[in-house]
Order: structure tokens, then C-alpha cells, then sequence
């Protein structure tokens, strides 16, 4: 399968917005809905964006994101591997659609 390199990520995200695509981001913020909460709307294929471990989603990636979710965490670390983080949310989220 032949992969495509994004230089420019926040018009590769306004394009899949006018394709329909949710534009959904792997992210802690206070406005984020955990992953064993938040309901995948079925109608509508995903573009999820996952940031760097060190600082995350940029400010203008995560402002482009139709909506923010993170992953739980219990005791006192808040983050994990991003690689480890977003296999978690991707077979959480597909769950969803079984």
C-alpha cells in the first residue's frame, strides 16, 4: 500500500473536512471526552491525529479537530507511550463499529 507524505498538516485536515471526514484528536485537554465515553458517530469516517509524546497536538492541530479524546489514566501519571496510546484509542474506537 503506497503512503503519502503530509508537508502541510493543517491542509491535508481541511481537505478530509470537505470529504465529511471527523477530524478527531488523541489529546488530554479540558475539553476532551475519554475513550470509554465517547460515542464514534457510524455515519462518518475518521482522521485521528495523534501528537508528539513530548508537547502533544500543536495549538492549530488541536484547534482544527472537530472534537478531543484521551485515553483514562489511573494514579498519578497522565500520559503514555504516543505508539502505545494510539493503538489503545484505534481498537477502541473500532470496537465501537462491531
Amino acid at each position: 500500500m503506497p503512503y503519502e507524505v503530509i508537508t502541510d498538516p493543517l491542509q491535508y485536515i481541511e481537505t478530509a473536512r470537505r470529504q465529511g471526514k471527523l477530524i478527531l484528536g488523541l489529546e488530554i485537554t479540558s475539553q476532551s471526552t475519554s475513550l470509554f465515553t465517547y460515542r464514534l458517530p457510524h455515519d462518518r469516517e475518521i482522521l485521528l491525529l495523534a501528537g508528539t509524546e513530548s508537547s502533544g497536538l500543536s495549538a492549530p492541530l488541536l484547534a482544527a479537530c472537530d472534537a478531543t479524546v484521551h485515553l483514562p489514566m489511573h494514579g498519578q501519571n497522565t500520559s503514555m507511550n504516543v505508539a502505545a496510546a494510539l493503538g489503545a484509542a484505534v481498537y477502541l474506537l473500532l470496537m465501537q463499529l462491531q
